[in-house]
């Protein structure tokens, strides 16, 4: 056999091949899919959005309701109460340390009363620490909160299960606890 009509041989069983026995298996796949879509992947993916919608409405909607009351409730009995005495507290010690506020100004250069004060606040300030523990501990902690955040969510967050990229690995976050129940 001469290698043309080798290849012409080979050449109409794979034609053959391909319309005979690929094309239908292929077309028969195809289908197999699309009816597999219709009948159970979509009816299966409604489901699924019914039963989240279900959940949201049942679950979801009620515990974020209840949360956004809590922290309200907070705001309003806690923060605010301790807030409003610790700017209270704060006005308090410096009129104590520092004296009343000055609203002329004496023959002293304003510096040199600066440094008066300073001098003065630098003697009393440790015996007012020791005096009062709680506020300065309070105070400490808040302006350490204030310059640098990162200090207190680092942890808070490292503790909900929370990293540097997201989720830590075997970890489960209270935002997905949240949605287990």
């Amino acid at each position: 056999m001469n290698l043309k009509a080798f290849l012409t041989g080979a050449l109409e069983a794979t034609d053959h091949f391909g319309r005979n026995t690929l094309a239908p298996a292929v077309s028969e796949g195809v289908e197999a899919v699309g009816n597999f879509g219709k009948n159970t992947l979509t009816p299966a993916a409604g489901e699924v959005i019914y039963k989240a919608d279900q959940f949201r409405q049942s679950h979801l909607g009620p515990a974020l309701s209840e949360g956004v009351k809590a922290a309200g409730d907070f705001k309003q009995n806690v923060l605010v109460p301790v807030l409003g005495k610790g700017g209270k507290a704060i006005e308090d010690l410096g009129q104590q340390l520092l004296g009343p506020p000055e609203e002329e100004a004496t023959d002293k250069s304003t510096f040199a009363r600066i440094l008066d004060k300073a001098k003065k606040l630098s003697e009393e300030a440790p015996k007012w620490v020791k005096e009062h523990p709680g506020q300065t501990a309070m105070y400490a902690v808040s302006g350490v909160t204030l310059v640098a955040p990162g200090i207190l969510a680092g942890p808070v967050l490292w503790a909900f299960g929370w990293g540097a990229t997201g989720m830590r690995a075997g970890r489960f976050s209270f935002s997905t606890n949240l949605l287990r129940f």
